[in-house]
C-alpha cells in the first residue's frame, strides 16, 4: 500500500515538472505530435520503473527464509538443535523436562519381553532410567540389545509416583525378578525402592519421578 502511494506521488511530481516545457513546445505545431509521443513514452517508462521496484520488494518479502521449529524435526536434525541429555540431568530437574522434546543417550538395561518394543535406558546410576517406547513402525528388538548404547529422540512424559505408585513398582520388581530374591542386584533394587517409599511417606520428598519417552527416532551403537 505504501509503495503504491509513492508511485502515484512520483507520477504527479513528474507531470508538474514537465508541464511548463510541454506547454511551450506544444505551441509549436510541427513539434506537437512528436512531443505527445515523447511524453507518453516517458510516462510509460516511469510507471514501468515503479512497477519493477514494487515487484522486487515483493520478491524480497516472499523469499524470506522460513524459521524452522526444532520441535518438529526428528533424528539427526534434532541432534543439531537440541542438546544431548544425560538421564541424570533429567532427574536433577524432573518438572522442567516433563512434556519436553529431548535427545537422550544412554545404555539399554532391560528389554520388554512382552512386546519387544520397549526398553529401559540408564546412565551409570541404574536407579534412574527412562522407559523408551519405540515407534509403531520400528522393527522389534530383543535381549541382544542389552548393554548397547542408544540415542533416542522423542517426547518425555513424567510420572509422579506416590506411596501407592511405589507399592505397584515393588510388586512389578518382584514379578519380573522372581527367583532372583537372593541376588545382590535384587536386594540392592528393593532397598533403593523401599528407601524412596520411606521418603515419600514421611514427606521428605513429594513424589518420585519416573520418565517415559515416546520415540520419534532411535539410533543404536
Amino acid at each position: 500500500m505504501q509503495t503504491q502511494r509513492y508511485r502515484i506521488i512520483s507520477i504527479i511530481t513528474f507531470g508538474i515538472a514537465i508541464k511548463p516545457i510541454s506547454l511551450f513546445l506544444l505551441n509549436t505545431k510541427f513539434m506537437k505530435t512528436k512531443i505527445q509521443i515523447i511524453l507518453i513514452a516517458m510516462l510509460s517508462l516511469l510507471i514501468s520503473a515503479c512497477n519493477s521496484s514494487d515487484k522486487q520488494n515483493n520478491t524480497k518479502t516472499n523469499n524470506k527464509p522460513e524459521i524452522q521449529n526444532p520441535e518438529h524435526e526428528t533424528g539427526q536434525n534434532k541432534q543439531n538443535t537440541i542438546d544431548t541429555l544425560k538421564i541424570a540431568s533429567i532427574y536433577a530437574d524432573p518438572e522442567y523436562y516433563d512434556a519436553k522434546a529431548a535427545y537422550i543417550e544412554g545404555t539399554i538395561d532391560k528389554v520388554c519381553e512382552h512386546s519387544w518394543m520397549r526398553f529401559k535406558l540408564i546412565d551409570n546410576n541404574h536407579h534412574q532410567f527412562v522407559k523408551i517406547h519405540l515407534p509403531d513402525d520400528h522393527e522389534k528388538i530383543n535381549n541382544s540389545y542389552i548393554g548397547k548404547k542408544a540415542l533416542v529422540t522423542g517426547s518425555l512424559e513424567m510420572k509422579k509416583l506416590s506411596v501407592e505408585g511405589i507399592d505397584l513398582w515393588i510388586e512389578k520388581v518382584k514379578t519380573n525378578h522372581a527367583g532372583e530374591e537372593h541376588t545382590a542386584h535384587y536386594k540392592e533394587e528393593m532397598e533403593f525402592i523401599q528407601s524412596i517409599k520411606k521418603q515419600v511417606k514421611s514427606g521428605d520428598i513429594e513424589f518420585f519421578p519416573q520418565f517415559d519417552l515416546y520415540a520419534d527416532d532411535v539410533e543404536f551403537e
